[in-house]
């Protein structure tokens, strides 16, 4: 069930839900691995998974969003301890604290920021404007609540995603630089050689690559 919430989270995410970045991505007879146009229904399916939890526990909902759900009622003790267990159960985690939130929030942004279909602002500025707080900020709480800082947990991001284009499109090198916005084939080779210990030539003709998954990063 736990595997099942987090695909659901996943399959509504923007990242995959109608995400043109991947029209070139398909299976052995050209169908396309990940929907092109939004589906909606996908993201009702994970929002109802939350729903039915929070209403469980005697709570009215008001709205629930991607990675938010807002509820009329004050949470006690007991029913925090309560919808953190039952949360997690089916893959969420409650953040109710307001560092914790912003955390998660920059890890979205920053997971979206790798992945747009368009030329990418500056990561920062697009993280200021995204989520409109002052960006050293919001780099001093997230290196202190995980120990990274967010230039290289975004570049921990990217080279995810080149392993993914690696190994599921027929896209070169240079195209894949070029759709991740790197200077140039050899920034994009280099970076992925420091990460991951090889090139992507390498990586490539792995029998088994290996890949980590968005939310262990």
């Amino acid at each position: 069930l736990a595997r099942r919430a987090k695909l659901w989270v996943y399959a509504a995410s923007p990242l995959f839900n109608g995400n043109q970045m991947y029209a070139g991505i398909t299976n052995d007879d050209g169908t396309p691995l990940f929907p092109q146009k939004y589906d909606k229904e996908k993201w009702k399916r994970a929002a109802d998974a939350v729903k039915d939890i929070l209403e469980s526990e005697g709570l009215t909902v008001k709205s629930i969003r991607l990675g938010d759900a807002e509820i009329e009622e004050e949470l006690t003790d007991e029913q925090r301890l309560s919808l953190a267990r039952k949360l997690h159960d089916i893959g969420f985690e409650l953040l109710d604290d307001p560092r914790s939130l912003l955390v998660e929030q920059i890890r979205i942004a920053v997971q979206q920021w790798v992945r747009m279909p368009v030329e990418r602002p500056k990561l920062s500025d697009y993280l200021s404007r995204h989520l409109n707080k002052d960006y050293s900020t919001m780099s001093k709480l997230f290196s202190e609540v995980r120990g990274i800082t967010i230039e290289r947990f975004s570049i921990l991001h990217r080279i995810e995603y080149v392993k993914e284009l690696l190994c599921y499109s027929q896209l070169s090198t240079s195209e894949i630089a070029y759709r991740l916005g790197y200077s140039s084939p050899a920034h994009l080779s280099s970076q992925f050689k420091q990460v991951t210990g090889m090139t992507p030539k390498e990586f490539r003709e792995l029998e088994k690559p290996g890949r980590t998954p968005l939310d262990a990063l």
